[in-house]
């Protein structure tokens, strides 16, 4: 696996769908990707929005987002680890352009 996206997030409910939606709606091969969320001990119904999608979801106690990152890092199985707040929405060809400047060097 090429890709790990790890969407690290607290109280991010009303985010998360435009959010997961975005990276599974990616032009890029789907075997070469994987989408992580990371809730970090929100208490709105983030874990409940994020379970919707077909994608890993885990939770971390511990406040505070160097803590859901290295629990994203833990369970993330691709060789570049992409880090993404809740409150965006990729473009469809974001990995196409991320590898092509991996790709330069």
């Amino acid at each position: 696996m090429k890709f790990s996206l790890i969407i690290c997030g607290y109280n991010e409910a009303d985010n998360l769908d435009t959010c997961i939606k975005s990276c599974l709606e990616l032009n890029y091969n789907k075997k070469e990707y994987e989408i992580i969320y990371v809730d970090n001990n929100s208490k709105d119904n983030s874990i409940k929005v994020a379970k919707k999608y077909p994608i890993k979801v885990i939770s971390e106690r511990k406040q505070g987002l160097s803590e859901a990152r290295n629990k994203g890092i833990k369970s993330a199985k691709g060789d570049i680890l992409v880090f993404l707040d809740a409150d965006i929405k990729l473009t469809e060809d974001y990995l196409i352009n991320l590898e092509k400047g991996f790709n330069k060097t």
